[in-house]
């Protein structure tokens, strides 16, 4: 099938950096894969509108499918890739991903004009999606989506997490033309400031999902915590090494990891590419040592899931971790001289005025396995 993939503008200008969209490049990949004729328009390359964009792609490709995915903060520009896709070509299929549909199946479809939309990982998804269009099947057979039928939102059966991570394709960086954009980064151009002041950096990551619960989170890849196989992951690093001649790599796993064995290893692994990274660990997770291990590996910055310093309210949202235990790791980590990014959380439940709250009990912390 012809298929459009359409990244969303994250930029104001041509010219400026932008994150490059991992969970689009992935989808375009295992299309690719199995044989699907794919366009990607990655609309940050121009300053024409969105909507024009996709309205000459359709002219011009005719595909049989517009595809796009974004967080909810982009709905808008969703909505008007999808119709302009539509007004170019009616009988286009329209699918959507990501967060702005994941979230929330049901209230998506009524504000996107969109045919069906993918729930959770979508690289399996997308390919029997296709193939029951191809095929003229029966879309209620295709796991892990919803769509409306009559007026009716009708929503599949879940889809399993995807378990081999080291089976799926790396993603298509290249036919986004993420070439031309890592040339223009600059220090504050990321997530955590950059350690060198000429950053080729790039995203990639080797575990989805995480084992915690914590209410106010969303697991957009799906609640079972899967990691990549190293060699799959270093592989895919020493070509994008090679390829883009990066000096910088963010981890954008939600958490890095729990086991202290595959911590170690990939550090020894990844000291001969001599990148500077960056992590997210959960303070229950991290001890000196390891701290020690991170740093003499590359590792320049950690992001923390800090939250709150009321117990109470860590023990409502289902943290599993003490402020006793967040202050020691927040000073290790400033001791070892590797940067610190802390996310803060307000408006929990038992937030109040004067952030007492007294209720509640501390969750067990889960095993940190050797």
């Amino acid at each position: 099938m012809k298929i459009l993939i359409v990244a969303p503008r994250y930029i104001k200008a041509p010219g400026e950096f932008y994150q490059f969209p991992l969970g689009l490049g992935y989808i375009s990949a295992v299309l690719k894969k199995h044989g699907h004729d794919v366009f990607c328009l990655n609309s940050n390359k121009s300053d024409v509108p969105i909507s024009q964009l996709v309205h000459q792609a359709v002219r011009s490709f005719s595909p049989d499918i517009c595809a796009t995915g974004a967080i909810s903060p982009f709905l808008r520009q969703v909505k008007q890739i999808f119709k302009a896709a539509r007004a170019a070509k009616p009988e286009i299929f329209n699918v959507v991903g990501g967060g702005v549909f994941s979230s929330d199946p049901e209230a998506a479809l009524r504000l996107i004009d969109v045919d069906a939309g993918v729930i959770g990982e979508g690289e399996e998804t997308i390919i029997e999606l296709c193939q029951a269009l191809k095929e003229h099947g029966d879309l209620s057979q295709v796991r892990g989506i919803a769509f409306s039928h009559k007026g009716v939102v009708q929503r599949t059966a879940n889809r399993p997490p995807i378990e081999a991570l080291g089976s799926i394709p790396w993603p298509d960086y290249d036919g986004f033309g993420f070439g031309d954009t890592i040339i223009n980064q600059l220090p504050n151009d990321a997530y955590f400031l950059h350690a060198t002041n000429a950053p080729r950096s790039i995203d990639m990551i080797s575990g989805r999902s995480c084992p915690y619960y914590c209410t106010f989170c969303f697991h957009p890849a799906g609640k079972g915590y899967r990691e990549r196989p190293l060699d799959d992951f270093f592989a895919e690093l020493e070509f994008r090494v090679r390829t883009y001649n990066i000096n910088t790599l963010s981890l954008v796993d939600e958490l890095f990891s729990l086991k202290k064995a595959r911590l170690f290893e990939f550090c020894e692994r990844i000291k001969p590419f001599n990148v500077h990274w960056t992590i997210q660990l959960h303070v229950n997770s991290v001890d000196d040592a390891i701290l020690v291990r991170l740093k003499d590996a590359g590792c320049t910055y950690i992001s923390y899931g800090i939250e709150s310093m009321s117990q109470p309210v860590l023990n409502s949202m289902k943290k599993r971790s003490t402020t006793t235990q967040i202050d020691k790791v927040i000073r290790w980590t400033y001791d070892r001289k590797l940067g610190i990014q802390g996310n803060i959380i307000f408006g929990d439940t038992a937030d109040t005025r004067d952030g007492q709250r007294i209720d509640g009990l501390v969750g067990e912390e889960p095993e940190v396995h050797d």
